[in-house]
């Protein structure tokens, strides 16, 4: 643990609970990839619904912080993996888990322990149908 003296020097008070203090510090003196790429995506300013591939909640509370709330994931809030990317991958089933979140604007992979097959085509087929979206604004398809 950081002395009072060395949290005061980064602009903590001693009024706040020490417990407050040291995640400041630590949070100002640490940048992990959840946080890199929820500050990429804030900077980017369009990615607003990112399909998120992830386990735990990590990278979900450097999104939230981050003022992006409206993802979709493979997890719940509580980081416990979602019943539906368990299913066999099929027509139906991808169809059914994008029907839940149609307009994802990106794709984020962070640590994914139980990646599961249903998960990797969800992804790849918002990958395809983004770029067929793309291609039609642009006339050439």
């Amino acid at each position: 643990a950081h002395s009072l003296t060395s949290l005061e020097k980064v602009g903590m008070t001693r009024s706040a609970p020490v417990e407050e203090q040291e995640a400041h510090y630590q949070r100002m003196c640490v940048i992990t990839s959840a946080y890199t790429c929820a500050w990429y995506c804030k900077q980017h300013g369009s990615i607003k619904r990112p399909f998120v591939i992830t386990h735990g909640t990590g990278l979900l509370e450097e999104l939230k912080e981050a003022g992006i709330t409206d993802y979709f994931a493979n997890v719940d809030e509580e980081g416990q993996p979602k019943a539906e990317f368990a299913e066999p991958v099929s027509a139906a089933n991808i169809q059914h888990i994008i029907k839940q979140a149609p307009n994802v604007d990106a794709i984020i992979i962070g640590w994914a322990v139980s990646l599961s097959v249903l998960t990797i085509a969800v992804a790849e087929n918002y990958i395809r149908w983004n770029e067929e979206a793309c291609a039609e604004s642009d006339g050439t398809t």
